[in-house]
């Protein structure tokens, strides 16, 4: 709808000139203006070029090595010879090898990679136990390592398994079941540890809670009617 741009008054199309105060009706395309220009430039700025892996982990490296350098040269000087440095030199040495098996390892799936970086901290903790007692004994810490692998080695598998038809909220659910799991775990490995009585006391209530969170996943995921609603109210 078109209207006169001297009094206001409504136009026809095609009227050439205003019924009430013969102003001329002008359509700015006969004009002959040039066309606007663009608010924003066309040409696209050129992205951010990629890292090669090489120089990612060359970096890395230099970052986690170099205040390793600096532990082992303070431990040196004031204690005469490699004491406490030594962790952090094999925590370096297992972070900058398991990055090597992120960045480097192609054949391997994710929870093959997973698998190969648990055994490397596994290494890791023999090596602290030794460190520590100057004896091969059996790590406090190699059960934490070995589940928190294959629980996050399982998770993968799980979530590769659905790409055809992903489920996110049951991967979810199995994530909060082996979370309670991890729970009772690590209360049973400090009673037996410490010659404590051997049954869950404390890890009972995180893992119900777990349970219980699992099971309410599960019960969305069932449910095509209550995962509408949820994607409703949370603007997914």
């Amino acid at each position: 709808m078109a209207y006169c741009v001297h009094c206001g008054v409504e136009l026809e199309k095609g009227t050439p000139a205003c019924p009430l105060c013969n102003t001329p009706v002008i359509d700015p395309a006969e004009l002959g203006f040039p066309p606007p220009r663009p608010l924003y430039p066309e040409d696209k700025p050129a992205g951010i070029p990629k890292l090669s892996r090489r120089v990612i982990l060359i970096l890395t490296s230099l970052l986690i090595l170099i205040p390793s350098f600096v532990t082992l040269v303070c431990d040196l000087s004031l204690m005469g010879g490699v004491t406490w440095s030594a962790y952090v030199l094999g925590a370096a040495a297992g972070i900058v090898g398991g990055l090597a098996v992120l960045l480097y390892a192609n054949p391997l799936r994710a929870f093959g990679k997973v698998l190969v970086l648990g055994a490397i901290w596994s290494l890791y903790s023999f090596f602290v136990e030794y460190w520590m007692h100057r004896e091969l004994r059996f790590p406090f810490a190699l059960p934490f390592v070995v589940y928190g692998t294959l629980m996050i080695a399982l998770l993968c598998l799980v979530g590769r398994l659905m790409r055809k038809n992903p489920r996110p909220l049951l991967l979810v659910a199995l994530f909060f079941l082996l979370a309670g799991g991890f729970c009772v775990l690590i209360e049973c490995q400090i009673n037996l540890a410490y010659s404590i009585i051997p049954r869950a006391l404390w890890s009972v209530y995180p893992a119900g809670t777990a349970i219980l969170l699992a099971g309410v996943f599960v019960t969305i995921d069932r449910s095509t009617t209550l995962k509408a609603n949820l994607k409703k109210k949370l603007f997914i």
